[in-house]
Parts: structure tokens; sequence; C-alpha cells
């Protein structure tokens, strides 16, 4: 084995490194899949109308119906697996400090916004907000100031 100066990860801790990454990413994606799956039937279950049959039943009620829950187990679990390829490589070399929350507050904020205007069709808005989202982490619109893999930078200097 030889002996590297500092600043110099040996092979080992760059795969370390990136498994680690990968694996936090997917736990993002999956947690804010289901937190943003949640919300959409929330928010679909709330602005039924009255011609519905499960109008006027309490939102546990609605929830615990085994079609919404499964529709969110299931819809949580496939925008997670399906959106964490795209994720990884838009953020692959940002800092997630700031991209993470970015991302989740745009995808979030248009599903909070659009689904009681316009209800299940939502479910292509969301995907198209995540996109535009990923564009702009990608270009380095969320950096904040931040070298993707240095900290800080410093007024006057290039990133």
């Amino acid at each position: 084995m030889t002996s590297r100066g500092p600043g110099q990860a040996n092979h080992a801790d760059w795969i370390t490194t990136r498994i680690g990454r990968a694996v936090t990413v997917f736990l993002l994606c999956m947690c804010a899949a289901f937190i943003c799956a949640l919300a959409f039937a929330i928010l679909v279950s709330v602005n039924l109308a009255p011609a519905d049959f499960a109008y006027g039943q309490s939102i546990i009620q609605k929830l615990s119906d085994p079609f919404v829950y499964n529709g969110v187990i299931l819809g949580g679990m496939f925008f997670g697996f399906v959106s964490f390829p795209f994720v990884y490589f838009a953020t692959r070399t940002r800092q997630l400090r700031t991209t993470a929350p970015a991302i989740f507050g745009i995808v979030f904020g248009e599903i909070i916004v659009v689904t009681p205007l316009v209800r299940m069709a939502n479910l292509f808005g969301a995907p198209i907000a995540l996109a535009v989202a990923l564009v702009l982490c990608f270009s380095g619109t969320f950096d904040l100031g931040q070298s993707p893999t240095t900290g800080p930078r410093e007024v006057g200097k290039p990133g």
C-alpha cells in the first residue's frame, strides 16, 4: 500500500463516498416521494366534489381506504424509484444541504398549489416540476455561494 498525501483519497474511499452519497440521495428521494404522495392524497380527498361517495368523511377515513392507502404507498415507491437516477445525476456535484430542500420545495409547492385546482390531472404536473427543479439544480442555480465540492467560495475567487 502506498501512502497518499493530504487531499488524495484512495480508491476505496472514493467508492465508499460515492456509495454513501447514492444511498443518501436514494433515501431522500424515497422520503420526499412518500411525503408528496401523502400530501397529494390529502389534497385530493379534501377537495372532493359533493357528489363523491367519500364526501363528508374525515381525512382519516379517506386515507384508511385501501385504494387510497395502497395508492399512496405504491405511488410513493414508484416516483421515488423513478426519480432517483435523475436526482442523483443532477446533484452529484452539488451540495445536498442546499439542493435537496430547493428541489423538494419546488415539487411540494407545485403539489400544494396546483392539486386543489386540477386534482388528479396534477399527477403529470409534479414530474414536470421535478424536471424543472433538476434543470435548475444542474445549472447551479441552488449553489447559493457554495462550491460543489470544496465549500464556501471566497469573494473574488472563482469556485
